[in-house]
């Protein structure tokens, strides 16, 4: 297996969802320090891939705050158009 390791600046990482007829995939986003951008795009080759992100591990005990970060997920949950219209829904049924 072959690791290639990228430095973003912070909040330099970003995650964008590709919808094309015959499979769907991800666009990954970096930019350094400098501005330099590199962008890497995956696909499994299906239309509905699932992404799992798998349990973390530390590398080294006495890293700051190392419990913690290694319990606080990478990838925030999405709130798509349908949470946002159901949520709109209950909010309008409990005020009424």
């Amino acid at each position: 297996m072959a690791y290639l390791s990228l430095h973003a600046k912070p909040g330099g990482i970003t995650v964008q969802r590709v919808v094309h007829p015959d499979f769907t995939g991800i666009t990954l986003k970096l930019v350094d320090e400098h501005g330099s951008e590199v962008n890497i795009s995956i696909s499994d080759g299906t239309v509905r891939p699932q992404i799992f992100e798998q349990t973390a591990y530390i590398t080294d005990d006495q890293c700051e705050d190392s419990d913690n970060r290694a319990r606080y997920p990478l990838f925030i949950p999405q709130v798509t158009d349908e949470d946002i219209w159901l949520m709109n829904q209950h909010m309008e049924r409990d005020v009424a």
